[in-house]
């Protein structure tokens, strides 16, 4: 199952980069594509972003992440694209991502 996990630190360019290959997989190729992040769930993430320790950080994205994880694998089929834009700071929920798209 098709799935882009977007990594990188806040400002870095994530979601940008996102709705550029959103554009060009729907444009292009036709693919039926899902875009998960904080904002399509309604949640803000300059919330999670406030703060300068990494720990403090990493405690906020973890509260968030049973309501991304389950919008990502809601939407994971054989038909459709889905591109997780979000910090994905934590390498084990990477990994549980690749495994919930194999």
């Amino acid at each position: 199952m098709p799935l882009v996990v977007m990594c990188g630190i806040p400002g870095s360019g994530k979601t940008t980069r996102a709705l550029a290959l959103k554009a060009a997989l729907e444009d292009r190729h036709k693919c039926r594509v899902v875009l998960v992040n904080e904002e399509s769930l309604g949640l803000k993430k300059e919330a999670a972003y406030m703060g300068t320790i990494y720990s403090s950080i990493k405690k906020r994205i973890r509260k968030r992440s049973p309501e991304v994880k389950f919008e990502t694998e809601k939407n994971l089929n054989n038909e459709t694209v889905v591109i997780l834009d979000s910090m994905n700071y934590i390498k084990g929920y990477r990994y549980q991502m690749y495994c919930s798209a194999r």
